[in-house]
Parts: C-alpha cells; structure tokens; sequence
C-alpha cells in the first residue's frame, strides 16, 4: 500500500519522481504531494503522475483493461484472482466480469462454475476417470456419493493424500478393495482352517496352501497337526496310530475289555512299537487281580 506524504510538512524531501523524473517540489505543475512505492518499482511518484504511472506499470484488470491498484475516485486497489484466464480482476469490475464471461464449466458435484470464488473455491479442479471436473473442494464429496466403495473400509475407491494411492484388488461377483485393505480384508473373509482356526491365506507363518478335508480347510503347515488330532489313539501311549515320528504306522488291534488282539467288540488299536509295553502292562494287571 503506497503512503501520500506532503512535502510542506516535512523537513527532507525527496529526490526525483519515478515516473517522470523531476524534482519531487511544489510548483507550477507539482503541488509537492507524492506516494511512494517499493523503491525497485519506482520509489516516490508525484501524486500528478499516479495513475500515468500505474497506467504503464501495473498489472491490468481483465475486465476493464484499467491498472489494478489504489487509485483514489476509481479503484480501492482490492481484485480478485483469476486462474483461467490467469490475471486479476478489480473487485468494483468482479460482477460485471463475472457477467460477461461465457458460461464455465460446471462442478459435477455441486454444480457451480468452476472457478474462483472468494471463501469458497479456490479456482482449481481434478478431472475424474470418468471425465467429470469438479473442484478441489468438492472431491470428497463427489467420491462419497457416486464412487464405488471398498469392501472392508466402506470408504470410496479413489485416491486420497496420506490414506489411499487409488490402487484396488478386484474381487469376483462382489466388488474392490483399496490395496491398503486388502490384509484385513482377507483376514475377516477367508475361510478357517480346522485347526489352527487361522484365515487360510498366505501370511506370516503360512505360504497359503491348504488341504481339502471333510469340506473344510486345512493350513499345509497344520496337516501333521490335523492327521495327529483325527488318528486313532493308541490304547498304550495315547498319541496317534499312524505314520510319524518314531511310529510306523503300523499297530495291533486289540479289545478294550479283553485285552486280546482277538477281539472284536470295542476294538481299539497299540502301535507296533507299543505292544510289548502294553502287553507287559496287562499282564502286571493280571497279577494284582
């Protein structure tokens, strides 16, 4: 903002006018008045010759073509800014500009044009994949209200700043989900495997693999787990009577009541490897009874 100083009531004077270069005094064509500016830009200027010196200087108004600046009678110096085309505008000349200018683009959000508005927008838009332009403002709501939404977050899938990079997975028949989802995602939907009860994917720990076992899953790394769980016991030892470990899997069917390998009723089975033990076992029995 320039400062209008009087020269009678000051003791130093300036130099020379920017503009036209005479001695900032009082006389026949000065009356010794004078603003001032950024000293690159001019320093002091007769007040006769402000607005020639605005008028060769400074930026124009789009609309009028008059300097945007304080020029006292005509313009506050106050504009508004204008992205397309880049410029300004003085605010006295902004409804007339507004008026005169052919009909902008439109938001497809909120279907106001798509430019500068004081408080409200800042002139800049995105042009969405579907070719649709809205402002910067009104992204988030656009997004909200015709973008497909993820389906862990529920949020839309769109690029956010600090939260989503716009990359999705594809999920057959049902939808997408955001790149950033798609471990909670897996995690809530996958199938459980029967024994660990784990989601049956591939993560820390599991390569993702599985066996197909009485209709339900089964992790690779739990199968010896699984076959341990569902094997018959052995009568002696109690672990499973199968191929594992220190057991072949063979064993000796044997009566739960009798203790013979000739029974047939409540059949159970000794490994191999047990059945000395257990036949030691039931002959201490015997002894005591």
């Amino acid at each position: 903002m320039s400062r209008l100083h009087n020269l009678l009531r000051k003791k130093k004077k300036p130099d020379k006018c920017g503009f036209c270069h005479a001695v900032i005094a009082k006389d026949e064509t000065h009356s010794g008045v004078f603003y001032t500016v950024p000293e690159e830009e001019g320093g002091t200027i007769h007040q006769e010759c402000w607005e020639k010196y605005h008028e060769k200087c400074s930026v124009k108004c789009l609309h009028c073509e008059g300097p945007v600046a304080h020029l006292p009678g005509r313009f506050n110096g106050k504009f508004y800014p204008s992205t397309d085309p880049p410029g300004k505008i003085h605010s006295e000349c902004w409804e007339a500009y507004k008026g005169s200018k052919p009909a902008a683009e439109k938001c497809g959000e909120c279907g106001e044009p798509l430019s500068f508005v004081e408080g409200k927008f800042s002139g800049s838009y995105v042009t969405l994949g579907d070719g649709i332009k809205v402002h910067v403002e009104c992204r988030s709501a656009y997004h909200q209200k015709h973008t497909e939404k993820c389906l862990q977050c529920n949020e839309p899938v769109a690029p956010e700043a600090g939260k989503f990079c716009g990359e999705f997975f594809e999920v057959e028949g049902k939808g997408r989900v955001h790149s950033e989802c798609m471990d909670a995602y897996e995690e809530t939907t996958a199938d459980r495997c029967l024994v660990c009860k784990k989601a049956v994917r591939r993560m820390e720990g599991f390569s993702g693999d599985f066996m197909m076992i009485d209709g339900g899953k089964v992790h690779k790394e739990c199968a010896s787990e699984y076959q341990e769980m569902v094997a018959d016991k052995c009568l002696h030892c109690q672990k499973g009577v199968r191929k594992a470990g220190e057991f072949s899997g063979s064993f000796y069917p044997v009566d739960r009541k009798l203790g013979d390998a000739e029974g047939e009723d409540n059949e159970s089975k000794v490994h191999m490897e047990c059945f000395e033990a257990y036949q030691a076992q039931l002959a201490e029995k015997g002894k005591g009874s």
